[in-house]
C-alpha cells in the first residue's frame, strides 16, 4: 500500500516538474531539459527529421518530426535555427501542437511543445528571414520520450536560405543518361532517415586508391577506415582525367587546387558547390581564402556525377588533359603540382571564400602515378634508429652504469671477473654499449640530415658527442690506484660522467619538441617522472652509503676491506632499479615507434 502511494505521489511530482507546457525559457541556451539528474543520451537523433535542404527568403518551410520502430513516440521537442556562429535565426508559428519561446529576445525564435501527451509525429511551420544574401545554418533539435530519456540539441544537415534574386530558374544540365521509365524524384524534396537503419554509402571514391587513384586526404593516414574529413581522387582515363571530391562535413563547398608552389594563390581548382543543387566549376585562386571563377573557362570540366547525402558533398568531374588557365599551361600527363584541398562554409554567387578545412601536399605530384598523397612527409626510419639508440644509451645503460660505479665498489669484494671487481666489469660494459650506440646514433642522424643543424637539439648533441668521446679516452689514463692524483682522478671523471649524462637527458628533452620527432606532448612527462626517479633513488643509495659507513667497524678500514652493512638491501634496489630504468626505456620506445609516422 504505502509503495503504491510513493510511486503515485513521486509520479506526480516527477510530471509537475517536467514543463508539460513546453521548454522553459532557461533552455533557451542549451536546449537541456531540467528534469532533475537525468542525462543526455548519446547518438543521433532516434526520430526521422524531414525539411527541405533550400527555401527562399520570407518564405514557410514545413518540419517534421516522426517516431520511428526505436523510438514511436515522444511527449516533447524543441527546435532552434542556428548559424554557424549559434545566431538564432527565423522565427516559428503557433498551432495546436506547438508552442513558441521568444529566445534571445527574438519572437518565436524557438518551437516546443503544448503538452506531454505522446506524439508519433508533429508538424512544425517555420518562417525564413527576409534576406539579400544567402544564410547557411542548421535546425538543431531536442527530443523528450520521456522525463528520464532525451536527445538535447543534436544537429541536423545543412539548411541554405538564399533571396530570390539568387534563386536559380533553370535545371542544370547533367551528362548522366535518363531512364525515362523510371519516375524522377522531386529535387526539392526530402530524403527522411531511419536513424535504426544503417545508412549505405553509395560514394565509392575510396576505391582504387594508391591503385588506380591520386588520393588526397584530410587528415593523413584516413583512408584504411574511410574516415577523411574532405577527400579528392585523381583517375588519369587516357586522354582525360577523372576528378572526385568529397566531403564528410555540413559544408556548402569542396575543392582541389593544381598548383605549381606550396601557396594557396595561383591555383586551377575544381569546385563541387552545394547552392540548391550540386553544382561543378572551375576557377582561379588569387588570395588564401578566395578563389574566383571570372576570366576561367568552364568548359575545361564536365560534371559527371554528384550528390548530397546526410550533409556530404559528392562531385565527379572530367577534366582535359591541358588546359590553360589565366595564361598559365596545366599539362597534367607531363608535369607535377601540389594538390590543394579546401572546404567550407561560405559561398557567393560566383566565388567560395574562406576555408574551414583545407590541406596542402608535402610534395608536388604526378597524376598520371596512382598513390596516397600526404600533408607530412613520412618520417625517414633514420629517425626512428637515431632516437631508439639514444633513449636506450642515455635512458637505460648511462643510468645503470653510473650507479654500479657510485654505490657498488665495495659489494661482490670477494669475487673477481676477468681479474677485475663485478662492479667495474658491469660498468665497463655498460658504458662502453653507450659510447657506441651513441656513436652511431650520430653518424645516422648525420647521413639523414647531409648537414650541419644550428637547432637546441642538435648543439646540445654536438657537446654530448664529444665529451662521450674524451670520457673513455680519460679513463684509459687513469692514474695507479696509489697515485697521489687517483682522487683528482676519479673525482673528474665522475664529475664529467654526471655532466654527460645531464646534459644528454637534456638534450632528449628537446627532442620532443623537436618537429621532424613528432613525438606527443605526454612524451614530456614519462621523462619528468624518469628523471625524479632517478634522482630520488640517488638520494636513498647516498642514505644507505652513508648509514653503512657509520656502521663499519674501524678495523674493516684494511687493503681488503669488509663489505658494507646494508648490502642486502642495497642489491635488492639494485636489482628495482635495473628493471625500473628498463620499464622507462621501453615505454620511451612504445611512444617513438608506435607514434613513429612510417
Amino acid at each position: 500500500m504505502w509503495l503504491k502511494v510513493i510511486y503515485i505521489v513521486s509520479f506526480c511530482i516527477l510530471k509537475a516538474v517536467s514543463s508539460p507546457g513546453g521548454a522553459p525559457m532557461t533552455a533557451c541556451g542549451d536546449m537541456m531539459p531540467r528534469h532533475f539528474d537525468f542525462q543526455d543520451q548519446s547518438g543521433n537523433l532516434p526520430v526521422t527529421f524531414e525539411a527541405q535542404s533550400t527555401i527562399v527568403s520570407g518564405q514557410l518551410l514545413t518540419i517534421r518530426i516522426v517516431g520511428t520502430e526505436l523510438v514511436p513516440s515522444f511527449q516533447g521537442f524543441q527546435v532552434q535555427a542556428l548559424t554557424q556562429t549559434d545566431e538564432i535565426i527565423g522565427s516559428f508559428q503557433t498551432s495546436e501542437n506547438v508552442n513558441v519561446r521568444d529566445c534571445n529576445g527574438i519572437p518565436g525564435s524557438t518551437a516546443t511543445h503544448v503538452n506531454s501527451n505522446l506524439k508519433t509525429a508533429v508538424e512544425i511551420i517555420w518562417i525564413a528571414p527576409a534576406t539579400t544574401e544567402l544564410i547557411t545554418f542548421n535546425f538543431h533539435v531536442t527530443v523528450l520520450e520521456n522525463i528520464g530519456r532525451f536527445w538535447a540539441r543534436r544537429r541536423m544537415p545543412l539548411t541554405v536560405v538564399a533571396p530570390p534574386n539568387l534563386v536559380p530558374t533553370e535545371e542544370p544540365t547533367s551528362t548522366i543518361p535518363v531512364d525515362p521509365t523510371v519516375p524522377t524524384e522531386d529535387p526539392t524534396s526530402t530524403i527522411p532517415i531511419d536513424p535504426t537503419l544503417p545508412i549505405e554509402d553509395p560514394i565509392t571514391i575510396y576505391d582504387g586508391c594508391g591503385d588506380t587513384k591520386v588520393c588526397f586526404g584530410v587528415p593523413d593516414n584516413c583512408y584504411s577506415d574511410r574516415s577523411c574529413d574532405i577527400i579528392g581522387a585523381v583517375t588519369y582515363q587516357n586522354p582525360d582525367f577523372i576528378f572526385e571530391l568529397l566531403s564528410l562535413e555540413n559544408h556548402n563547398y569542396v575543392a582541389m587546387g593544381l598548383s605549381s608552389t606550396t601557396g594557396m594563390g595561383n591555383a586551377s581548382v575544381i569546385e563541387c558547390v552545394r547552392y540548391f543543387q550540386i553544382h561543378s566549376y572551375t576557377s582561379w585562386t588569387i588570395e588564401v581564402f578566395e578563389a574566383q571563377r571570372a576570366n576561367v573557362d568552364q568548359s575545361i570540366i564536365d560534371q559527371l556525377e554528384s550528390s548530397s547525402i546526410d550533409g556530404r558533398i559528392y562531385c565527379k568531374v572530367l577534366r582535359k588533359a591541358v588546359t590553360t588557365v589565366r595564361g598559365e599551361r596545366f599539362d597534367l600527363v607531363n608535369d607535377k603540382f601540389y594538390l590543394l584541398l579546401a572546404s567550407g562554409y561560405d559561398i557567393d554567387v560566383d566565388t567560395v571564400m574562406q576555408h574551414n578545412n583545407e590541406g596542402i601536399s608535402y610534395a608536388p605530384v604526378r597524376l598520371t602515378d596512382p598513390q596516397y598523397v600526404r600533408q607530412n612527409e613520412p618520417q625517414n626510419v633514420l629517425i626512428l634508429i637515431h632516437g631508439s639508440f639514444m633513449i636506450v644509451s642515455w635512458i637505460g645503460l648511462t643510468s645503470i652504469g653510473i650507479v654500479f660505479a657510485r654505490y657498488f665498489k665495495k659489494s661482490w669484494s670477494n669475487k673477481k671477473t676477468c681479474g677485475q671487481d663485478v662492479w667495474f666489469i658491469w660498468h665497463v660494459i655498460c658504458m662502453l654499449l653507450s659510447w657506441i650506440l651513441t656513436i652511431a646514433g650520430f653518424i645516422i642522424i648525420f647521413v639523414y640530415r647531409g648537414e650541419w643543424s644550428t637547432s637546441a637539439h642538435a648543439i646540445m648533441g654536438c657537446i654530448v658527442l664529444g665529451l662521450t668521446v674524451i670520457q673513455p679516452i680519460g679513463a684509459v689514463f687513469r692514474p695507479d690506484e696509489n697515485s697521489k692524483t687517483r682522487s683528482l682522478f676519479n673525482w673528474l671523471h665522475q664529475a664529467f660522467g654526471n655532466i654527460t649524462h645531464a646534459l644528454a637527458v637534456i638534450t632528449i628533452f628537446f627532442a620532443v619538441r623537436f618537429p621532424e620527432a613528432r613525438l606527443p606532448h605526454y612524451t614530456l612527462y614519462i621523462l619528468a617522472a624518469f628523471v625524479s626517479f632517478y634522482l630520488l633513488m640517488h638520494i636513498i643509495f647516498t642514505v644507505i652509503q652513508v648509514r653503512g659507513d657509520m656502521k663499519r667497524d674501524v678495523n674493516s678500514r684494511t687493503k681488503n676491506p669488509k663489505p658494507r652493512p646494508f648490502q642486502l638491501i642495497l642489491k635488492t634496489l639494485l636489482g628495482f632499479f635495473i628493471v625500473s630504468m628498463m620499464i622507462f626505456v621501453i615505454a620511451l620506445l612504445l611512444v617513438f615507434i608506435l607514434d613513429f609516422d612510417y
